[in-house]
């Protein structure tokens, strides 16, 4: 498992913490780190522990698609799956993603919708009413044009798949999981599974970011994935 981490002590802990409680033991979790804050502080914290397999990096530059990439080189498992420091896992949600690659010997990625936690006001009414109805058109309309909507902190991908591909466009600095997801349909399926929830915070669009984060992505989403078709 891969994790990019730029200066989350706030929620990196929760994160951790939900990888603990999973029903299936034996995978690692890679954290790379690009923090001026306490974020590496607890992450020693749970290395001591010793109930997760953790291993820390360090990535001076910043960066998303940097920071995912040199997780994702790190890792040593023949499946990788993807994580964000601000996300909270089920405790099947690993057991869930070994299901969905058992089904199909065809399939090199799976992906997952995620429902947003800690929404204050306008967020929380966005969120819950129009963010669901949003991704559903737009997954649909990805599917039209034969692209799979993947989000970076709700994935996996078969290791082989991702090396022959290239890993991700490091030069991005957003939807660098998406980019990844287009060329990954040249090596197999790429199965959503409506049951692989994971949970983000809703940080980012609480205040004026209900109005920000929808504009942004919708601009990035054309030129990064849209206009590159």
């Amino acid at each position: 498992m891969a994790i990019p981490a730029y200066n989350e002590e706030e929620y990196i802990g929760a994160c951790l913490e939900s990888l603990e409680k999973q029903s299936c033991p034996n995978f690692e979790v890679v954290v790379c780190l690009t923090c001026t804050d306490r974020t590496e502080e607890i992450v020693a914290g749970f290395a001591r522990r010793g109930i997760l397999d953790l291993k820390v990096i360090h990535e001076p530059k910043k960066g998303i698609a940097l920071a995912r990439q040199r997780a994702f080189e790190h890792t040593s498992g023949e499946i990788i799956a993807s994580a964000d420091a601000d996300t909270e896992y089920p405790p099947w949600w690993i057991e869930r993603i070994r299901e969905d690659f058992m089904t199909n010997p065809q399939i090199v990625a799976v992906c997952g919708p995620v429902r947003h936690r800690e929404a204050k006001g306008l967020a929380r009414l966005y969120l819950s009413q129009f963010y669901p109805l949003i991704d559903a058109l737009a997954r649909e309309a990805s599917e039209r044009l034969g692209l799979v909507n993947v989000i970076g902190s709700n994935f996996a991908v078969k290791r082989k798949a991702f090396e022959r591909v290239g890993g991700f466009d490091t030069s991005l600095s957003a939807f660098e999981d998406n980019e990844l997801a287009k060329r990954l349909k040249s090596e197999g399926e790429i199965l959503y599974d409506p049951i692989m929830v994971a949970y983000p915070s809703a940080r980012r669009y609480n205040g004026l970011g209900v109005f920000r984060v929808p504009l942004w992505n919708i601009k990035n989403y054309i030129e990064v994935v849209l206009l590159s078709i």
